[in-house]
């Protein structure tokens, strides 16, 4: 199957013209430019941002990357439902939720088109609306597992003689380092609001880890490189506790072996080690 995208018919359309095409639409309720969008702080390298609300029982298309007046843009598409529910409901949003998403883009972007008043009622109702950006306690389990996990792979990888797997060190330090950027948040329970967000966070909260990221990034000795890794793993999850080292066992949960009687974190993984105990016939971990 070929995949070939279709021709952005606003590629020289103005937003605000764009914007008065799609407000003309019978199925558009509301729209609102998010981020820099429509702002004074749009620069020349800015993209845009959309958020188009509308009229039907479930959106026909979630999203879409296209280009208006020559910039790249995104419009993500939601339902008046889903704006109803967050005037409507007295719900703590999970973080990762539609309604969390739309709450933070009303309270940031500028409203634009709003056929019904939705999106008005939904921006005033935003200021008091609850979203809970802490991720599940195994979440957070399973995150730590996977730093030290990806750690002991790439130790072992470099440890070998074979060229294939040194090249696997290379392959592995593409994904691993951005994932632990992305676990650094995670655990300290921060919500990911993209690559900018992380920046200016990082040079006020934790400059330290930021400078390590960077020369991790840079460094192109593959031993070195790993070492910077191995730095960034350990700062990453020091929050919630140490890296998993050699000759400890780490056992992710299923659902099978939780525990009530016990905290979310200790009884899960507690009984998952405890299944390993058991089908070994041992009693230590």
């Amino acid at each position: 199957m070929r995949l070939t995208p279709a021709v952005a018919t606003t590629m020289t359309t103005s937003l605000d013209a764009t914007v008065q095409r799609l407000a003309a639409h019978r199925l558009v309720d509301g729209i609102l430019l998010m981020g820099t969008t429509g702002t004074d702080d749009l620069t020349p390298d800015s993209d845009y941002d959309v958020l188009l609300v509308l009229d039907t029982e479930t959106a026909p298309v979630r999203m879409v990357n296209t280009w208006v007046d020559g910039r790249l843009t995104e419009v993500y598409c939601t339902t008046v439902r889903a704006v109803q529910r967050i005037v409507e409901s007295d719900t703590a949003w999970p973080d990762s939720s539609e309604e969390a998403a739309i709450i933070r883009w009303l309270q940031e972007g500028r409203i634009v088109f709003d056929r019904a008043g939705w999106l008005d009622r939904a921006r005033k109702r935003s200021h008091s609306a609850t979203v809970q950006p802490l991720p599940a306690a195994e979440e957070l389990h399973d995150m730590w597992q996977r730093i030290g996990y990806n750690l002991a792979q790439i130790r072992r990888y470099l440890g070998s003689l074979d060229p294939v797997s040194q090249e696997v060190v290379d392959w592995r330090l593409l994904y691993s380092v951005v994932e632990v950027k992305q676990a650094y948040f995670l655990l300290r329970r921060v919500p990911w609001r993209g690559e900018k967000f992380a920046i200016r966070y990082l040079t006020e909260h934790d400059p330290d880890f930021l400078d390590t990221f960077r020369r991790c990034l840079a460094e192109p000795a593959r031993d070195k490189k790993v070492a910077l890794y191995e730095e960034l793993a350990r700062k990453a999850v020091s929050s919630v506790g140490e890296i998993w080292e050699r000759g400890r066992t780490v056992a992710v949960p299923g659902p099978g072996f939780a525990d009530p009687s016990l905290a979310p974190v200790v009884g899960t993984v507690e009984s998952a080690l405890a299944a390993w105990r058991d089908l070994l016939g041992a009693s230590d971990p």
